[in-house]
């Protein structure tokens, strides 16, 4: 399969580049969001409860620097990778990840919601 999809650069090096991009920046929107929600907690005072490794004085300022960072690749990695664009040379990463979110949402709405079982940790079947 993988050999599959890199002779997708052969007719079109378009389509590579969108078949590229789209894991990249749902690797990146995927890495934000806890990212994001813990730093809420953080500046809210109500601090999640820490592993072994804590960052102590240091964490909201890398939390912020990698959410300024994550901003800053999920704007420019959507960019065509030729000049002039044209129809053939546009990343159609952007609105790839755009349909797959709507795909998504879509499947929650419609069956999602009854398939959905919240896990049980093993400290509440004590």
């Amino acid at each position: 399969v993988c050999c599959l999809l890199a002779l997708i650069n052969i007719p079109s090096a378009t389509a590579f580049n969108a078949l590229i991009s789209l894991p990249t920046i749902a690797l990146y929107i995927s890495y934000g969001i806890p990212i994001l929600f813990i730093l809420i907690r953080k500046l809210q005072g109500r601090h999640p409860n820490y592993g072994p490794f804590k960052l102590g004085r240091w964490g909201v300022p890398v939390n912020i620097f990698s959410l300024l960072y994550i901003v800053y690749i999920l704007i420019f990695l959507p960019f065509p990778t030729v000049l002039p664009v044209a129809a053939s040379t546009v990343n159609y990463a952007g609105p790839l990840v755009g349909a797959v979110i709507c795909i998504a949402i879509g499947d929650w709405f419609i069956s999602g919601k009854k398939r959905f079982r919240v896990p049980k940790s093993a400290m509440s079947l004590n």
